[in-house]
């Protein structure tokens, strides 16, 4: 994947590993800026090279629902469990400093900006009768 940018600003590329079954579903991402990943391909010491990786899982969840379906009683419930993980540095911050409340902010609306992407996709399979193809 890579991020499309304005003449002058940093590349961004972003490493991407996912996975499905009927037990859930993850993401898991790294970005990279160009000068990181030129230096990879051509054989860097990979500790020399800082990769935060992030990423969410969704798993099924919700309580049983009895009277649906053909076993009564069984996990037939709606919903899910949505875990969401962050590997963020702020240069800024020291151990003698605290953490700024531009700092908190940001975080908080990388957080958000995420679970709600997240969601508008799930409802948007939903909605498509898409989602792990159940029959």
């Amino acid at each position: 994947m890579r991020a499309i940018t304005s003449e002058g600003n940093t590349e961004i590329f972003y490493l991407q590993e996912s996975y499905t079954d009927s037990t859930g579903f993850y993401v898991v991402y790294a970005p990279l800026d160009e000068q990181a990943l030129l230096a990879l391909s051509k054989g860097c010491n990979p500790d020399n090279v800082i990769i935060l990786p992030s990423g969410f899982a969704i798993l099924p969840g919700g309580l049983p629902v009895k009277g649906e379906g053909k076993d009564r009683g069984s996990n037939t419930g709606t919903g899910s469990l949505l875990t969401v993980g962050f590997n963020i540095i702020d240069w800024s911050i020291t151990n003698e400093t605290p953490i700024t409340l531009e700092s908190v902010q940001a975080i908080y609306g990388v957080i958000a900006d995420t679970v709600t992407a997240i969601k508008d996709a799930v409802q948007y399979h939903n909605r498509l009768n898409n989602w792990m193809n159940e029959e």
